[in-house]
């Protein structure tokens, strides 16, 4: 009988441990979507998904909205939400006719997309195009002078 009542309440309590635990995670997504909801209330965000069709974003060269559920520590995902609201930045001062739209035009060409306005008054609203990367990744290429200088690597010892 001792046994049968000891084992009921470890069940119960592994219950109840399982239900804080969830309440936590429930509380993390939560904090965790105030943040993205913050970001996606910026101008640079509103700018963003004006100029940069969804089907048009890169990873890696687009601002990529940081996934709420996933699993990492606060620090990971601080950094994460950190760099995003960084890289938004970028889009803060796009609009029909602005000095960094025309800039942006200059710098990478015709890379546009048609898109609605760049404006922020919807009722001003113009086709324009626009669609320039934000921080776009170079690749570095290595020359060396011979193989001398890094000779192949050796897995035995």
């Amino acid at each position: 009988e001792k046994e049968r009542q000891a084992g009921e309440e470890a069940e119960k309590e592994e219950e109840k441990e399982k239900e804080e635990e969830e309440e936590v995670k429930q509380r993390r997504i939560e904090q965790r979507q105030k943040q993205i909801d913050i970001g996606k209330a910026t101008d640079g965000y509103k700018n963003y998904v004006r100029i940069v069709p969804k089907e048009r974003r890169v990873i890696g060269v687009h601002p990529i909205t940081p996934n709420v559920h996933q699993s990492c520590s606060k620090r990971s995902w601080d950094g994460q939400v950190r760099a995003w609201r960084r890289a938004l930045h970028d889009y803060d001062e796009l609009h029909a006719g602005s000095a960094k739209l025309a800039e942006w035009e200059r710098e990478f060409g015709h890379v546009m997309t048609p898109v609605k306005a760049l404006v922020k008054d919807e009722d001003q609203a113009q086709v324009g195009e626009a669609t320039p990367p934000a921080r776009t990744a170079v690749p570095v290429r290595l020359n060396f002078d011979s193989a001398a200088e890094f000779p192949p690597l050796s897995l035995a010892k």
